[in-house]
């Protein structure tokens, strides 16, 4: 039996197996530690080097910066208009592959998009869902 003062002899196979069993001898615990985090560091880096580049190219191409919002087009009843904020408050039929019927304001993209609209006016328009939920319009026409 060794005892802690000698040299420890590691099996290079199994850090836990360190030969001194007295309980000061902290040789054993330390070989067992550096074993463990050699074998984490290789878990980690092997997921890191597989999993990660196939998640960062999915999200480039599902929502990346390069992507343009997609546009959907819609028919509604204007309920509100308020210039001041560029906003426009339509009832609007289920928008397919976004949402369902409801009463919601918009942003609208340009002032001209205003003119010859009042409350009341059934429209067809198009709009675009922005980065952070906005909905903004793109297009409007009186129906």
């Amino acid at each position: 039996m060794q005892s802690c003062y000698e040299k420890p002899r590691f099996n290079s196979t199994s850090p836990r197996s360190a030969p001194c069993t007295l309980g000061g001898c902290k040789s054993a615990f330390v070989g067992y530690v550096s074993g463990v985090t050699d074998v984490l560091f290789r878990r980690t880096f092997l997921s890191s080097v597989l999993f990660v580049p196939p998640i960062l190219a999915a999200c480039s191409e599902a929502g990346g910066v390069e992507a343009q919002p997609r546009t959907y087009n819609a028919r509604g009843r204007i309920t509100e208009i308020r210039r001041e904020r560029s906003s426009i408050t339509i009832h609007h039929e289920a928008i397919e592959g976004l949402m369902p019927e409801m009463t919601m304001p918009f942003t609208v993209e340009d002032e001209a998009l205003f003119e010859g609209l009042s409350v009341g006016n059934d429209v067809d328009f198009t709009l675009t869902r922005e980065e952070g939920g906005r909905y903004v319009i793109r297009s409007i026409r009186r129906r």
